[in-house]
């Protein structure tokens, strides 16, 4: 089967597999001065960072965009930024938890996106 012994890569993977099916642009894997965004979308207003985990929380993905300021790059923009934590479970073999937040240009919490 696919996902025995998938590992986070597995679903990053198909998740930019989706995301160019729908004819979206994702970078995968950019490099920052302090780590590796999983996947970045720039959009015309918006700049999504989403940080993925496997067995793990959305708390802990946030946390990680947080502390490695992920966001950073994205700043002078002059977008909204909005960065999603999305957790799979490998024993549902799905999404198990996600959140989000829009923060501001510096990197301050605006909101929750999903309430």
């Amino acid at each position: 089967m696919f996902f025995a012994g998938a590992k986070e890569r597995t679903y990053q993977a198909m998740l930019l597999s989706m995301l160019h099916g729908m004819g979206f642009d994702p970078l995968s894997e950019r490099s920052t001065n302090t780590a590796r965004i999983d996947v970045a979308l720039e959009m015309p207003k918006t700049t999504y960072i989403l940080e993925l985990k496997l067995d793990d929380s959305a708390d802990a993905a946030l946390r990680q965009i947080h502390q490695k300021e992920y966001f950073k790059p994205y700043t002078s923009k002059g977008k909204e930024i909005a960065i999603i934590g999305a957790n799979f479970s490998s024993e549902a073999r799905n999404v198990s938890e996600w959140k989000g937040e829009l923060l501001s240009e510096s990197g301050e919490k605006i909101r929750e996106l999903f309430p």
